[in-house]
């Protein structure tokens, strides 16, 4: 109740806005009239006016589109890692989650239409989920992200690396492994398939083809799995062949550009784990030794110390955190921790914390605010984070551990 809001309202969309992000929310308007007016084609021409909420106080980087009711949320704290890129992120939301709205208004159609007419959203969006894929939804989002932006994931290297690793270390698992993931084994997750997939139809069989599809497939023209019944229509392949098929053309372009780089097996200081795990951030700390955030598809992630032997040494637990970079120098490490509002769930901010090696004890080293990715003096006085405020204007700020205070905030006049 304490935010003041406002909206912007015209015949397509409904912009809900906090007091002071007129500017965000103007060009989300006129992006989101713009996508509807000239982006359908490959998805439909049903239409719908729906609300979008923007919320500013939250350090998640995300977005969503729902039914029941009809409305979208942008999450407005950009990723602390580039792993989303480096687009504007009003306008990578804009344009990503808007079509997930176009989605939902072009699948009311045949028995999607007849369950949300006697259940209402929820009942559309119950029978639409089991007919359309998670990869489709949003393979087909990060192709829009990508075909209507400068960058978009389709266009960062890094969004390949899972399929491209498994491809080069000869794993060859089955669709359905790759299609439900595993506890065990690493699984590239449903984005990078669904943009390959997507893309593969869309190459082969034109802009259009996966409209024809999914129109198929919430109509149920084929009761059990509808979507893979329709591309067996279309192509002669099911969709376990769709997904081999598009591997086998994309697989000998990654392999050719391993071998024209000169990529091969190097050697491992620890053995292969039996289970999925991530060892990242590593830095030097003394002789053959090196501390690391090991994360398992087993464990809860930690700080450890390794040394040449390959043992580990568990140091100490982040907890929830936001972003998990951490920083070490000098016996000390530091993280951003993540606190959370006592009452409003998209109120959330974040805390630095410290540990010490020659104490053994951990601290709050900063006042409540929305840190990302800090970095520790060489004697352990001050710590530089990001931080990320409400209306969206990005500093660095150099924190005093001794008294938990915001020192300075360095200029970025050009946010």
């Amino acid at each position: 109740p304490s935010l003041k809001w406002q909206q912007i309202n015209t015949d397509t969309v409904r912009v809900i806005f906090p007091q002071g992000m007129s500017r965000q929310s103007t060009r989300v308007a006129n992006m989101v009239q713009y996508l509807n007016r000239y982006t359908r084609q490959s998805i439909g021409s049903l239409e719908k006016k729906v609300s979008i909420v923007l919320q500013n106080q939250t350090m998640q980087s995300n977005g969503y589109v729902q039914l029941g009711p009809f409305r979208s949320e942008f999450y407005l704290s950009p990723s602390p890692s580039s792993d989303l890129g480096s687009l504007n992120w009003v306008e990578q939301l804009s344009v990503h989650e808007y079509r997930h709205v176009l989605q939902n208004m072009n699948f009311r159609q045949g028995v999607s239409k007849v369950f949300s007419i006697l259940g209402g959203e929820l009942g559309q969006a119950a029978v639409t989920n089991i007919a359309v894929p998670n990869w489709f939804w949003e393979g087909d989002a990060v192709v829009m992200e990508t075909a209507l932006t400068p960058q978009g994931r389709g266009r960062l290297p890094r969004f390949f690396d899972g399929f491209r690793g498994l491809a080069l270390a000869g794993k060859d698992y089955s669709f359905m492994k790759i299609r439900n993931g595993s506890y065990v084994d690493f699984i590239p997750d449903h984005y990078p398939l669904g943009y390959l997939m997507n893309t593969y139809g869309r190459e082969h069989y034109g802009q259009t083809f996966w409209k024809d599809v999914t129109s198929d497939a919430v109509r149920y023209r084929g009761v059990f799995y509808p979507l893979s019944h329709s591309l067996k229509k279309r192509t002669g392949m099911n969709v376990t062949a769709f997904y081999h098929g598009m591997l086998k053309e994309y697989q000998p372009l990654w392999k050719s550009y391993a071998a024209r780089a000169g990529i091969t097996a190097a050697g491992l200081l620890l053995p292969a784990a039996k289970t999925f795990t991530n060892y990242k951030y590593v830095y030097a700390a003394g002789s053959h030794e090196w501390i690391v955030l090991k994360d398992a598809l087993d464990k809860v992630p930690g700080i450890y110390r390794l040394d040449a032997d390959g043992k580990e040494q568990l140091l100490i637990r982040p907890g929830i955190v936001y972003d998990d970079f951490f920083s070490y120098r000098d016996g000390r490490i530091v993280w951003a921790g993540t606190r959370f509002d006592v009452r409003w769930g998209w109120k959330d901010f974040s805390v630095i914390r410290m540990w010490d090696n020659v104490t053994g004890h951990t601290k709050t080293v900063s006042p409540r605010g929305k840190f990302f990715s800090p970095d520790i003096s060489a004697n352990g006085k001050q710590v530089v984070a990001a931080a990320a405020a409400p209306d969206m204007q990005y500093s660095l700020q150099l924190i005093n551990t001794q008294t938990a205070m915001v020192e300075k905030q360095l200029p970025n006049p050009e946010n």
